[in-house]
């Protein structure tokens, strides 16, 4: 599957497409039926979608030999397009076009590309760490989350919003989370009835933190320094992360 995402950000070297009115980049990406990438091709905004995905199969023609059909959306139709594909790895095109009633139907695999995208623009809430700190337990929550961000200020300079728990609830907190980086602070509560109800992402830390517990060494505390507590718990991510990616 192909797909291209537009982008406007500030870049020394981009272009503009008349057509979109897109400034900046595009990102292209082929991908699996898992949504797992392959191929990814990055190219100003002015560049074709169809010459774009043409140049990132060659490149990744190694990687894409055992492709037998592509499934594209209507940017790339064209009979031209389907023949350089042919020729460059053998694999068919196939176009899945909207609905001409122009009504929601389900198309098969096109939302598999998308799910990849959504990967990449929310990555920071797919549970993996920005910003890690160690404390001994009489530390308040808040001092502490302050004295983190601000150690982490250079990883979390494009945070724009942080979602915390009652724990860190305060104008005080919020107005230092705001002077360091310039997020705003977004307070989860927990139903006010005490029944069970989905908050949103709120669960996305407590399963980072669950990841954490399946390590034995992180089950309690075993170390002496807490130093020494922070690179257990980087290099348990880092593990993590070898594993997944």
């Amino acid at each position: 599957m192909l797909k291209v995402l537009k982008t406007q950000i500030l870049l020394k070297k981009k272009g503009y497409d008349t057509s979109k009115k897109i400034s900046g980049i595009k990102r292209h990406i082929a991908v699996d039926t898992q949504g797992l990438p392959h191929a990814i091709h990055i190219t100003t905004a002015e560049a074709t979608d169809r010459s774009s995905a043409v140049k990132m199969v060659k490149n990744a023609k190694a990687n894409l030999s055992e492709v037998k059909n592509i499934l594209v959306d209507a940017g790339y139709t064209g009979e031209n397009f389907a023949t350089q594909i042919k020729k460059t790895i053998g694999a068919t095109v196939e176009v899945i076009k909207r609905s001409e009633l122009h009504t929601f139907v389900v198309l098969p695999k096109r939302w598999v590309v998308e799910r990849s995208f959504a990967w990449l623009e929310k990555f920071d809430t797919q549970g993996l760490p920005h910003a890690i700190h160690i404390t001994t337990a009489e530390a308040t929550d808040r001092s502490s989350a302050v004295k983190m961000v601000k150690n982490a200020k250079a990883n979390l300079s494009e945070v724009k919003n942080i979602l915390v728990d009652a724990g860190y609830t305060g104008e005080n907190f919020a107005t230092q989370i705001k002077k360091t980086i310039g997020a705003t602070v977004e307070v989860i509560k927990r139903s006010e009835l005490h029944t069970f109800v989905v908050l949103p992402k709120r669960w996305v830390v407590e399963r980072s933190f669950a990841w954490l517990e399946k390590c034995r060494r992180l089950w309690k505390n075993c170390e002496r320094k807490l130093n020494t507590s922070l690179q257990m718990i980087v290099l348990s991510f880092i593990s993590l992360l070898l594993r997944r990616f």
